[in-house]
This record gives structure tokens, sequence and C-alpha cells, in this order.
């Protein structure tokens, strides 16, 4: 089953589930604490009206959320949103530096971070999705129409690989 897409009000930030995943793109602005805790309250909303997700596909090619905004859906949100029951989150960003940490991460934990980065375009989304769908039950053709479903309400678009 594929969710409704729910924006935060500036478009900050989209959210969206497709079966067993959850995901999310971010726009082009910094989030702001206000945008984070709308988009809180839209991923809380998406879990109650259509299950629990067991990971979670992330678009954030210019800005994630800062340690104090992590904090706050881990601690405040978390229990809501069932952050244990998340097996793996992909992040596709722009940033080299991002990806090399999540990466380091990942190495230094073991492999067990459940954490893999990839770069921001069409065949490493398809790659994300491919090493998501070792765990979690998701259509990928329909998880790839809802990526480009939350960026198009950000306004972003899917850049081709080549």
């Amino acid at each position: 089953m594929k969710s409704e897409v729910l924006v935060t009000k500036r478009k900050v930030l989209a959210c969206m589930k497709v079966d067993d995943l959850l995901i999310v793109a971010t726009g082009d602005q910094k989030i702001d604490d206000a945008a984070w805790e709308e988009f809180c309250q839209n991923c809380e909303t998406l879990i109650r009206r259509w299950g629990p997700c067991t990971s979670v596909l992330s678009w954030a090619p210019l800005h994630g959320p800062d340690a104090k905004q992590r904090d706050v859906l881990a601690k405040k949100y978390g229990d809501a949103v069932h952050l244990k029951k998340q097996k793996r989150t992909a992040l596709l960003s722009g940033s080299a530096i991002v990806r090399g940490i999540v990466t380091a991460m990942s190495w230094w934990r073991g492999g067990e971070m459940g954490t893999r980065s990839f770069v921001p375009d069409q065949d490493h989304a398809i790659e994300a999705l491919n090493w998501l769908s070792e765990v979690s039950d998701f259509r990928r053709l329909a998880a790839l129409s809802g990526l480009a479903e939350v960026k198009q309400a950000l306004s972003l678009e899917l850049e081709k690989a080549g």
C-alpha cells in the first residue's frame, strides 16, 4: 500500500510510506527546528495511519537534520514512529563528506549500523532500494515512484546518472 505524501508548510521536508518503507526527502532549505518538529509529526501521522516501517529511504542531497533534531526524533517521537523496528536506512546524499562519515561509522561498527549512503541519482536510488529490500517488504517500483513523488512535492527532480 502507498500512503499520501505529507509535506511541511514551507516545503522543507516531505515523507510517505510504501508498504514497509518510509521515504523521506529534504528540500533546498536548511532544516529549522519548527520544520523538523512538523516533519516528525507528519511521520507520526503516517505510522499511525499506515503502520510501522522497517526501513527508511532518505533523499538529502544538501541538508539533513542536525544532532539536536535527531535527538528530538529519537527521544520525543521514537516510540510513536517505532524507531526500534527500523532495520536499515539508506541515505542518498550529494555530500561526499556525509557519505564518507556514514561509511566510516558503518565500518567502525562492523557493518551492524544498518545505514548506508549512496550518491543521489537514479541508478544509486535503485541500488539503495535493492539493499533495503533485503530486510524489508516493499514494492521497489512503487518505492521508486514514491521517491519521485516526495521530491516533486518539494519541487525537486531525480537526477539521471551519467
